[in-house]
């Protein structure tokens, strides 16, 4: 490759195994880091997240949203899942708020941006599994066709 200014990649990854697309990013990222300017369409979310400093949404052809991946990250909402030891466990882990649902043992806490305090009320319960669902680009994303 002659190293050019500008790289403009549509949809670059598609039809690559999963170890070529990393590979692949990695290539984008070592473009990126000589100063080259990229343009990159994708739908593959987690690839946008990984390479891109900047995010541009376009809904009918109309350029509707332009977003920092840094702030989107710092302010980034998670759903966890927690399944307590006991009842009881539950009770006073939710009587400290942020609750979105509860089935028995098992609730569900969505946490923006910092996560430190919901890891300190956490850490004072019997917690028997823990899962994270992070929504960030492609909640963004279905915002604006959604609106």
């Amino acid at each position: 490759m002659h190293e050019p200014q500008v790289l403009i990649l549509d949809e670059p990854t598609s039809g690559l195994d999963p170890l070529m697309q990393h590979r692949f990013l990695d290539l984008v990222q070592e473009e990126k880091q000589r100063g080259a300017t990229i343009l990159m369409s994708s739908h593959i979310f987690p690839e946008i997240e990984r390479v891109c400093d900047r995010v541009g949404i376009l809904r009918d052809g109309t350029l509707v949203a332009v977003e920092d991946i840094r702030n989107l990250r710092a302010n980034r909402r998670q759903v966890f899942t927690v399944l307590f030891a006991a009842e009881s466990e539950a009770n006073r882990f939710i009587a400290l708020g942020g609750l979105l649902q509860r089935r028995g043992t098992e609730v569900e806490v969505e946490v923006r941006g910092d996560c430190n305090e919901f890891i300190g009320r956490l850490a004072q319960c019997r917690v028997h599994e823990l899962r994270v669902h992070e929504l960030g680009l492609e909640e963004l994303f279905m915002h604006y066709y959604e609106a």
